[in-house]
């Protein structure tokens, strides 16, 4: 069989299969074509489908059709999978200690006090400049491998100007950190903070997640926050936010079982 790269104004078709999987402003940006690509084994009627922003994948539909095992086969490793418990339980028995349940802890924003992140932000201010990210910034970071997360998952900077929002933090000429939508989903950013190894433990990533934030929340707009462990939690908890709620996760690693080869495809 050859797997179907759905075009973004086709992807309802697709839709009544990611239901069952929790929702999150990731899955909405796929849903809504913001970012990523979704694969069905049938354009028409797809019985199983996988979706993906980045390294988060989705993977959905009828568990017991012979093609759920393709999709299986196919996953490549170093992803983190949602799932609903069924593609959970096949997952785990498929490949084994290769899968890994991980926690993530979904953020509530509506707790922040705006006037409280104004320190955070004039702490960066003292020692670095803060600009936003425009064209020049914004090809700096595509070619750096330790930020290149902030702009990745935009098709060029038009792109990024029309549908994403960031900063860097430069000493000098040096982006040294920034703050960045890492997507756009419908109401709001998902943020992604990174720092320089070179710059860490300087209040960079909180300065710049304060800004962020601010800017969001002046906007009206959600500034969602998916903590992937409990240090990103920490910062996030320092900024305001309380937890929503916790989730699995199921972690793909590397191993011999499984081909883990990506998806052949066509387009529509």
């Amino acid at each position: 069989m050859q797997w179907t790269a759905l075009n973004p104004v086709d992807t309802d078709v697709a839709d009544p299969l990611f239901e069952a999987i929790q929702d999150d402003p990731l899955k909405r940006a796929l849903l809504k074509g913001f970012h990523g690509r979704i694969l069905v084994d049938d354009a028409k009627a797809p019985n199983v489908a996988c979706g993906h922003v980045g390294w988060t994948y989705y993977v959905a539909g009828d568990v017991s059709h012979p093609h759920a095992k393709k999709l299986l086969e196919s996953l490549p490793s170093g992803i983190e999978v949602l799932s609903d418990n069924p593609w959970k339980n096949e997952m785990q028995t498929f490949f084994g200690e290769r899968a890994r349940l991980k926690t993530r802890y979904a953020m509530d924003h509506r707790t922040i006090e705006p006037c409280t992140l104004f320190p955070f932000i004039q702490k960066v201010k003292e020692r670095y400049r803060i600009e936003l990210i425009d064209k020049k910034h914004y090809q700096t970071i595509i070619e750096e491998s330790w930020g290149k997360d902030f702009v990745i998952h935009f098709k060029d900077f038009d792109d990024y100007r029309t549908n994403g929002l960031g900063f860097v933090a430069l000493d000098g000429e040096k982006i040294v950190g920034g703050v960045s939508s890492y997507a756009r989903f419908p109401g709001g950013f998902d943020i992604e903070i990174i720092t320089h190894e070179s710059y860490r433990r300087q209040g960079i990533a909180r300065g710049l997640g304060a800004l962020f934030i601010k800017t969001c929340l002046e906007k009206g707009l959600i500034p969602y926050w998916d903590a992937a462990h409990m240090q990103s939690r920490r910062l996030a908890e320092s900024l305001g936010y309380t937890l929503d709620h916790a989730f699995e996760v199921i972690e793909i690693v590397k191993g011999n079982q499984g081909t883990d080869q990506f998806f052949q495809y066509h387009s529509l």
